[in-house]
Parts: structure tokens; C-alpha cells; sequence
């Protein structure tokens, strides 16, 4: 009950100034898909630098966030589910009473659902570029990640995501 009076009393001085905030952090430039609309596609050749967001730098910065107001994050990418720690950047976001959501092209989506939902994530955004499910997967270049998504979607039901 106290957890839940300081959450309230949290959002009523933060909407007073304008209410919470969200903030949107890229935390990799590698990407798994070939997207023709895309500059982290792999293979276009215009990330020559591999990189992932640092977790010191990003618990470093996620104090600051919550300081600011930021109750709400949106990781994304490239392939946000490539970053090798980021079922441990989402745990501490929502060990704040941060709000994350993950932005996704849902290939790996299967394989971290269960770790992203023991951590607390409930917010999934899958981008979807077609109705037609030939061309979406043509567009992303990967065959079969519609019924990844398929399935990711029935568990994350499951899952209360």
C-alpha cells in the first residue's frame, strides 16, 4: 500500500510540472534485419562500428533520468533484443518504477520473452512494415519472423505483457 501511495504521490507532483516524461534511448547500432528504409541494416554497410550502450553509463544516466521526471523509456536500436545485457537494463529501469517499453523487429522475440518478463516488461512495440506477410518478411529479410512474432504475441498474452 505505501509503494502504491508514493507511486501516486510521485505522478501528481510530476504532472504538476508538466507531467512525466519519456525517454527514447537507442542502445545498439547492430541490427539482425536488412531493411530497405534502414541505416542500421547489416547489410548495407553503413555501421562500420559496432556498438552497445554501456550499463554503467546507462545506470549512470538512469538516475539522472528519474531526477528529471522520466517515468517512461523506449528501447530501441537497430535490434534493441541484440544487446547482450539488455534484459538487465530493463530490470533496472523497472526497479526504479520506470515504465520501459521495448521496440523490436520480434526475431529474437521467442528466445527473451520469458527473461524480459521476469524483469517486469510489459510494453512490446513489434514493427510491421506490410499486411502481406511475404512482404514484410522480403522487406526485413528474415523469413519466418512473422510466425516468431506469432508466437511471442500468444506468450506475452500468457505472460501478462
Amino acid at each position: 500500500m505505501m509503494n502504491g501511495l508514493r507511486k501516486a504521490f510521485d505522478m501528481f507532483r510530476l504532472v504538476r510540472h508538466g507531467g512525466p516524461s519519456i525517454c527514447n534511448i537507442a542502445v545498439t547500432n547492430v541490427c539482425n534485419a536488412t531493411c530497405d528504409f534502414c541505416n542500421f541494416a547489416y547489410d548495407k554497410g553503413h555501421v562500420i562500428h559496432r556498438s552497445y550502450m554501456d550499463v554503467d553509463d546507462y545506470r549512470k544516466a538512469l538516475d539522472i533520468l528519474y531526477r528529471r521526471g522520466v517515468r517512461y523509456l523506449t528501447f530501441q536500436g537497430g535490434e534493441p533484443l541484440l544487446h547482450p545485457r539488455i534484459v538487465e537494463m530493463i530490470a533496472m529501469s523497472t526497479a526504479k518504477g520506470m515504465g520501459p517499453a521495448l521496440i523490436t523487429n520480434g526475431w529474437l522475440l521467442p528466445k527473451k520473452l520469458d527473461a524480459l518478463a521476469e524483469v517486469g516488461l510489459k510494453t512490446v512495440f513489434v514493427s510491421i512494415d506490410s499486411a502481406s506477410v511475404a512482404d514484410h518478411e522480403t522487406n526485413r529479410g528474415l523469413k519466418g519472423v512473422c510466425q516468431r512474432i506469432r508466437k511471442a504475441n500468444k506468450r506475452m498474452v500468457e505472460r501478462g505483457m
